[in-house]
């Protein structure tokens, strides 16, 4: 069942604002159901009945899932020892554990593997250190960033393009 534009430009909105981690009513910044109503200010019932708003924000969530895996495989490639687990990935996708078991098999088999690579990564040697290959391993990660971050801002500047076409009608 659609819904009034004026809704699905507050969703839009919202999403937007929760991507960027800006929120003007939700508590936090978790990209959650009940924060997109609170921010929206759009009953959950009234997004849930709109099939293209909710495809959007799983997309969105999807995202962001994939963004935290990017950036936990840079931090563990930093730190051989560290640990990972399911709150890492939680406290950097800013989903919740209910989001993270809807996700796509692929990304689920892409955690999992990154956690078992965990623990059994040998230690690095320093031993022989070379200045390039450090070079090109931090280009390498600023690079990575940079293509996060700019998804993100693309995604954001994509729901903005929506709700200024929305509001024009």
């Amino acid at each position: 069942m659609p819904i009034k534009n004026t809704n699905k430009t507050a969703a839009l909105e919202a999403m937007a604002r929760l991507l960027a981690g800006t929120p003007l009513r939700a508590a936090d910044s978790m990209l959650v159901d009940r924060n997109l109503a609170t921010e929206s200010e759009v009953s959950r019932a009234t997004l849930a009945r709109s099939a293209p708003v909710m495809k959007t924000w799983r997309n969105l969530k999807k995202q962001a899932v994939e963004s935290a895996l990017t950036t936990l495989r840079l931090q563990l490639a930093d730190d051989p020892k560290r640990r990972l687990t399911d709150a890492d990935l939680l406290r950097e996708a800013r989903v919740d554990a209910a989001a993270l078991a809807r996700m796509a098999p692929d990304l689920l088999q892409a955690w999992d593997d990154l956690k078992r690579a965990t623990p059994g990564r040998p230690p690095r040697r320093n031993a022989t250190y070379d200045p390039e290959s450090a070079i090109a391993s931090l280009t390498a990660k600023l690079y990575a960033l940079t293509l996060a971050v700019r998804q993100r801002d693309q995604t954001i500047a994509d729901l903005r393009s929506e709700i200024r076409q929305l509001k024009g009608q």
